[in-house]
């Protein structure tokens, strides 16, 4: 017991440990507390830059896949011009065919755009098209190349990160113009065929079936976008969207009821009425080819309001780091 006492009182209880500071000089001991300092104030400031030029460049690859997604209109208009009589198609062929060499040249202009497969596809189905009328284009190449359009459309809002922006208005008017009104262009493409001529004793209950379908799947498609718009609108509420893209989809909406109400008309007549008018169709090709530009040029405004914003956000933080 006096041992283990004597044991216990022989440990010095003032030792300094080891002499790390001990022995610096008050000067060197700032010196060391600035670089730390520094250093830390450097891998913040490091973070905040990469974190911010992350999200800059996100937009930037948004962007793109915006600009490339522009090329579809003048070939969708080419497309489904094809269906118009002969003497009211607008010459879009030349615009188109410069649209699709552009798209040609996306994966090696942006790395990220992969649609050189689906872009070879939609040219041979263009290529078939070419110089047919109303009454002779072939329904595979023209469905072929309606169906290419949507999937390129897919593709570039998949590659670009569109269809997977974080931000409310931008994610809703970004599936307005990815998503929404390529499928719908394709489903009136789809319903105007409906208007040829019967070739077979059966078609007639073959065509009522898919009227019903389609007239279901575009007033899903026309409810979809007001949807989306109005989503939008409440994630940005500057009533920008209410006053320039809104009119535009509903304007896009009457025309696309007064079309299916044409054509149910000519269908439920089992053919025999009068051929509806093209300008029923033309109408509702224009006011969805309208809303898409108008809704188009409204993500480019919102993504670059973005950009602004993100660049802003990083000067005014490194204006407080370094204060």
């Amino acid at each position: 017991m006096t041992k283990a006492y004597c044991s216990l009182d022989s440990i010095r209880t003032d030792d300094p440990g080891p002499p790390m500071f001990k022995d610096l000089r008050a000067g060197t001991k700032f010196l060391i507390l600035c670089g730390v300092s520094l250093a830390l104030t450097s891998v913040a400031t490091y973070a905040l830059l990469v974190e911010k030029q992350i999200a800059i460049s996100f937009v930037h690859s948004e962007l793109v896949g915006s600009k490339y997604l522009a090329m579809l209109r003048p070939i969708y208009r080419a497309v489904l011009e094809t269906q118009f009589e002969a003497n009211s198609r607008s010459g879009q062929t030349a615009m188109s065919a410069q649209a699709v060499a552009s798209l040609s040249g996306a994966d090696k202009a942006t790395g990220d755009l992969q649609i050189g497969n689906a872009v070879q596809a939609l040219a041979a189905s263009l290529r078939e098209l070419e110089g047919a009328n109303a009454g002779s284009v072939s329904n595979e190449a023209y469905l072929s190349a309606l169906k290419n359009l949507r999937e390129i459309a897919a593709r570039i809002g998949d590659d670009s990160k569109l269809i997977l922006d974080p931000v409310l208005d931008t994610y809703h008017v970004q599936s307005v113009v990815v998503t929404r009104l390529p499928t719908a262009l394709e489903q009136i493409g789809q319903a105007q065929l409906l208007t040829k001529a019967q070739t077979a004793a059966g078609d007639s209950v073959d065509r009522m079936g898919r009227l019903i379908a389609l007239e279901t799947l575009l007033r899903t498609s026309t409810d979809a976008i007001q949807n989306d718009l109005r989503v939008a609108q409440r994630g940005n509420p500057d009533a920008v969207l209410q006053e320039t893209v809104e009119p535009a989809a509903a304007n896009f909406a009457t025309n696309t009821n007064v079309f299916l109400d044409a054509l149910r008309a000519f269908v439920q007549s089992d053919a025999g009425a009068a051929r509806p008018a093209a300008s029923t169709y033309a109408a509702a090709v224009n006011g969805a080819l309208d809303t898409w530009e108008t809704t188009q040029k409204r993500l480019d405004q919102l993504l670059m309001q973005r950009i602004d914003s993100l660049r802003r956000q990083r000067l005014l933080s490194l204006l407080l780091i370094g204060g």
